[in-house]
C-alpha cells in the first residue's frame, strides 16, 4: 500500500494574511503524527489561495490521524476565521505508482 496525500484548500479573506503566517507558522510547529511524513502550508502563486498538504505513510495512519489536540483545534479555530466562507475544499489521494 503506498502513500495517502490528503490536502486542505481555501481561499483567504482581504488583509487577514499576518494573522494567516503566524497561525500558520505555529500549526507547522505542533502537526505531527505516527506515520505523518510531512506537512507543508502552500501558497497560490500570484493568489490569495492557499494548500495545507500532508503526506501518510500509508491509508492506515491516515485513518489514524488525530487531530483532537487541544492546542490544533484552537488554532485550527482560530484559521476557520481568516478563511472566505464556502472556499474550503479537502482532497486524499493514493499513490498510483509504486516504485
Amino acid at each position: 500500500m503506498g502513500n495517502i496525500v490528503f490536502t486542505v484548500k481555501y481561499k483567504l479573506k482581504e488583509n487577514t494574511n499576518e494573522k494567516f503566517f503566524k497561525i500558520a507558522k505555529e500549526l507547522k510547529a505542533i502537526v505531527k503524527a505516527e506515520g505523518l511524513l510531512s506537512y507543508d502550508i502552500y501558497k497560490l502563486k500570484g493568489k490569495n489561495e492557499f494548500c495545507e498538504i500532508f503526506i501518510f505513510e500509508d491509508n492506515d495512519a491516515y485513518e489514524n490521524y488525530d487531530d483532537s489536540d487541544e492546542m490544533l483545534t484552537l488554532l485550527l479555530s482560530k484559521l476557520s476565521e481568516l478563511i472566505v466562507d464556502g472556499s474550503m475544499e479537502y482532497s486524499t489521494y493514493e499513490k498510483y505508482i509504486q516504485e
